[in-house]
């Protein structure tokens, strides 16, 4: 997990101007425009989006970004390569200009959720353009329409007043800068259309549900950081368990002549065949636990903590028709003393 007070260079007891003030001088220093390190200043401004939003900076102060393989677990993916949308790129929490968020969905099955699974998704986004390196070209000029703020003032007429507002330059994009030259490759967009492919491991334990948030591998935005990717998982249905948190259920079919005399039942389950023995006289609807063969229960660290139970509900079949031989022998039991109902 990264120590976003250490990049800040903050204590775990930092107010929230005390992280504020941090997080400007850091990123006065290390901002492109001025030079600096464009990784720097990426993980410069995810710390302060961290910790500057309270629920997100307790959820991190109790261990839970929970990093496995390079994306979080408690951020924590419909369709295998299929549905993908984007968030409205524009400024982040910081004020910083933030490339457009996209979204995966997938699919996992049951036995994918026990064992844990590898999975790829394709996508396309916006990526840097190599041949201006993401700056969009050359000679560039403050904005003339926003006076380099990036954000101008709309005045409209109401029936209350006049009334104004603050919007994005549409002639700049909210960069507060113009290109004369621009890259023949990206237009002065400073990106170009890209297809990924990502390819990662999914632990066992997770559920419908969960996201997966892979920083920097959204969209990317010439003077701004590049967006995140995010994976949201959905689970689908089995046809022969049924999930309740981390335990599953199912139901069996037996006899009459075996819930009467006892049997033993061969189960596939998803982790392997087992036997459940009937004892003789068993009654429909009777319920066995089967401890530790339901779903892997992951803490915030992805790490497994335990597995839940399987629960196996016995029915009884009665069948809807006899042949004359089946009929007499069940007339003969009828008035049995172990056979009739009191």
């Amino acid at each position: 997990m990264k120590d976003y007070y250490g990049i800040l260079g903050v204590e775990k007891t930092a107010s929230a101007d005390e992280i504020k003030k941090a997080y400007r001088k850091l990123a006065n220093t290390h901002h492109p425009d001025k030079g600096g390190d464009e990784n720097k200043f990426k993980e410069i401004s995810e710390a302060y989006d961290v910790l500057s939003d309270t629920n997100k900076k307790a959820q991190y102060d109790m261990g839970g970004q929970g990093n496995m393989g390079g994306f979080n677990i408690n951020d924590i993916f419909n369709g295998g390569f299929g549905s993908i949308f984007g968030d409205f790129n524009g400024f982040g929490s910081n004020g910083v200009r933030k490339g457009q968020d996209l979204r995966i969905n997938i699919t996992v099955s049951l036995k994918e959720i026990i064992e844990g699974s590898t999975k790829k998704v394709r996508y396309k986004r916006q990526a840097k353009c190599e041949p201006c390196d993401g700056r969009g070209g050359e000679n560039v000029i403050s904005c003339i329409h926003c006076g380099g703020k990036g954000i101008v003032t709309i005045v409209q007429p109401t029936p209350f007043g006049r009334m104004q507002h603050n919007t994005v330059c549409n002639h700049c994009t909210g960069t507060g800068k113009t290109i004369k030259d621009k890259c023949k490759t990206c237009h002065g967009s400073g990106a170009v259309d890209k297809e990924e492919v990502y390819e990662f491991t999914l632990p066992p334990g997770v559920f419908g549900g969960m996201q997966i948030t892979q920083h920097g591998m959204g969209s990317f935005v010439r003077d701004g950081i590049t967006g995140d990717l995010k994976i949201f998982i959905n689970e689908t249905p089995d046809p022969n368990f049924k999930r309740e948190d981390a335990n599953l259920t199912t139901d069996i079919w037996v006899s009459i002549p075996d819930a009467i005399l006892g049997h033993v039942y061969n189960l596939n389950t998803p982790h392997g065949a087992i036997n459940i023995t009937i004892q003789p006289g068993c009654e429909s609807g009777r319920i066995f636990k089967v401890s530790g063969r339901g779903v892997p229960i992951i803490n915030g660290a992805g790490a497994i903590v335990g597995n839940g139970d399987l629960y196996v509900k016995v029915n009884v079949k009665i069948p809807k028709s006899l042949t004359h031989e089946e009929k007499e022998i069940f007339i003969k039991l009828k008035d049995s003393k172990n056979i009739k109902v009191n």
